[in-house]
This record gives structure tokens, sequence and C-alpha cells, in this order.
């Protein structure tokens, strides 16, 4: 007897595997069709995501919620709907001809005719969900790189669970009952040195309601909560925050050193000062920070110094001496940053100033390039 039902274990093992297996190809089609066939419709569209330092920290935004009400609209080529997003933050309503972007008491207007590539850029969830993640699905040959997960609930929905890979990991959710794509998860992995970090972004719907056929009057500023400031968008958002002149003296300042005691700028008086504004959830200040290290151990510490100023976090709290460590920074490291930063109009990070000498600053960046080594090589070997 134990022989046959060793081989009957077998055989109901071999079956439940099969029954777990999924057909893709067949899987993209029901879902496309499911997709279509959806004019119009309402849910509540979530987002947050959890940022993991191995060894060192994890922080979890909380995201927000967003009231989302989309129509079909085959008039306009380019969207193809008419949008309204409606959260704490900021309001947007899109009606095939304008855009209606509200943030706190100011109402800025935007033309499709005239800025088709401002309203094309808004961010990527702007048009439906379920269009977003079909259309990932359904590019030519990304049917090969998608796999079968198994199946897993979301909000109390059983969900085939697809993984598709493309430069990283990217997890689908769709319903198995109407084939609709409700919750979209990227996973973002980097080294540097011996820090791993490991970034998780979800976006997911809920409240789902579809074909409702809202009116038209939903996607009007009538439908906009109250603003005291109307502006039409001419070309550019926000009006820049200038960094201080090339030529102008630079603030002096006194901040904690990581390393202990306070650090004065006229510390180094007669030597060329690198400062570099950053914090540690800032991805774009990690990339600048690797690159000025390496220009820190090229460069003469009698002739330059490189400061790392720390604008937000908290030493002890955020672990920065564990996180300076982990990167091999061996620059000097400031915080408490953020007492400066009217100072040097630095409102946004990273921010770079190189100051001579004399203390009057030579070079700015607001932002990071891919090319600040060799921009700030070129200042200061022609500053030395």
């Amino acid at each position: 007897m134990k022989p046959f039902l060793f081989a009957m274990c077998l055989l109901l093992l071999s079956a439940a595997g099969k029954s777990q297996e999924v057909n893709i190809p067949s899987l993209l089609v029901k879902i496309n069709e499911s997709v279509k066939g959806v004019q119009s419709g309402e849910y509540k569209l979530h987002n947050n995501s959890i940022k993991l330092n191995i060894g060192e920290d994890t922080t979890i935004s909380p995201g927000n919620i967003s009231d989302y009400t989309f129509k079909s609209n085959p008039a306009d080529k380019q969207i193809g709907y008419k949008i309204s997003v409606l959260n704490s933050y900021v309001q947007k309503l899109y009606n095939g001809t304008l855009l209606y972007d509200k943030f706190e008491k100011e109402l800025t207007v935007t033309d499709f005719n005239k800025y088709p590539a401002e309203i094309n850029n808004q961010d990527m969830f702007f048009p439906p969900f379920f269009n977003v993640i079909n259309d990932l699905l359904q590019v030519k040959n990304n049917s090969d790189k998608i796999t079968f997960i198994g199946y897993e609930y979301q909000n109390n929905e059983k969900c085939y669970k697809l993984q598709l890979l493309l430069n990283a990991p990217l997890f689908l959710y769709i319903s198995t009952k109407t084939y609709l794509p409700i919750k979209f998860t990227s996973v973002l992995t980097d080294v540097n040195h011996d820090a791993k970090r490991i970034r998780t972004f979800n976006n997911w719907i809920t409240d789902i309601k579809l074909n409702t056929a809202p009116a038209d009057s939903r996607f009007e500023k009538t439908a906009l909560p109250a603003y005291t400031k109307e502006k039409q968008f001419t070309g550019t958002r926000n009006e820049e925050v200038k960094l201080l002149p090339i030529g102008s003296v630079a603030p002096g300042w006194e901040l904690p050193a990581l390393s202990g005691g306070n650090v004065k700028l006229s510390d180094f008086k007669g030597k060329v000062v690198v400062m570099d504004f950053w914090y540690k959830a800032c991805v774009p200040c990690q990339e600048q920070m690797i690159e000025l290290e390496k220009l820190h151990q090229k460069y003469d510490d009698k002739k330059v110094v490189f400061v790392g100023v720390n604008t937000i976090d908290d030493p002890i709290k955020n672990k920065l001496q564990l996180f300076v460590d982990k990167r091999k920074l061996s620059m000097l490291t400031v915080y408490n940053g953020k007492t400066i930063e009217s100072l040097y109009n630095s409102y946004s990070s990273p921010v770079l100033y190189i100051i001579g000498k004399s203390g009057t600053i030579l070079y700015t960046l607001d932002g990071y390039s891919p090319d600040v080594n060799s921009e700030v090589s070129k200042v200061l070997d022609a500053n030395l």
C-alpha cells in the first residue's frame, strides 16, 4: 500500500502544480479586452513607498489617497480621457482641452493646444490606472518577460501576481474576477560600497466603480475647491529661486561636525571650499556625494576642503555616522544645514557651491549633474 499511496501523492502534487499554471498570452488578451471595455469610472488611488537601507534604517512614506474619476474622450487623441484627480495636496482636472492644476490657493490653467508636452508629462498614473498597467503588459516582446508568481489577495480580491522583469522587477496584480489591474509595485535595489538600499513603490486602487458615465461638469474648474489666484501656464510651472551669484561673497556659517565640535566657514580661509547640501533620502544627493568623495581623495586637503552639509537628518536618530561609514565617505560632514539654507538659497537638494580662497563664490550647481566630477575638477584646477 505504501508504494501506491506514494504514487497517488505524486499524482496529486503534479495535478496541483498544473492547476497553478497560467497561460500568459491568453491572460494578456483577457486583460486587454477587460480594460478596453471600461469607458469611465471612479476609484481611490493609493500610493506609498518603503526605503530600506540594509543594516541602517527604514523610511516609510505614508503616501496619499486620491479620488480619481475618468471618462472616455475619443476626440482627445493624446490622453483619450477627461480626468479628475483630487487629494489633500493637489487637485487636477483635465477636460480634454484645459488642464486645471490647483495647489493650495493658486490655480494654474494649461492650454493643451499651446503646451501639449506639459500635459503629456504628468505623473505616471495621470491616465487611468487600468490603462497604464495594460500598456506595460501589451508592449511587444514584454510577454516573454512576464512570469506568473502565484495567486495573492489584494483588498479581499483574489489576484494573479505577475512579475514583469525590465530594468528592475515590477509586480502587477490582476483581478481573477474582472481581469483588471488593481495594484502595481516596483522594487529598485542599488549597492554603494557597503551600503545596500531597497526601495519599494506601491500604487493600488480601491472603491472601484466602473462605467459610471460621470457628468462633464466633473472635469470643469467649477468642480474645484476655492482658490484665490488664477494664472495661465506660460512655459514654466514654478518661479525658480536662484542660487547666490558667482562673484558674490559666501555667507559665513558655523555648524556642528559629525566627528565632533563645531566648524566655521572662516576656518578654511585661504583654501577652496566645496560645499554640498544633501539629505539621506535624496537619491541624486547620494550619486553626487560619491563623485565628490572621489575628488576629495584626488585633491590635496591642504588646498581644497570638501564639506558635506546635511540639511534635515538627526545625527543620532537617523544614524548619520553609519550612513557615512557604509558609503566610505571621508570628507568632512556637518549637520543642521537647514539653519543656513536661506543664506545660500538652498531650498532643494543637492545644491553645490565652490568658494574661492578669498571667500567669493566660484561655481554653483542646483541639482545633480552626471558631469559633476569633471565640472568641479575644471573649477578647482583653475583656482588652485
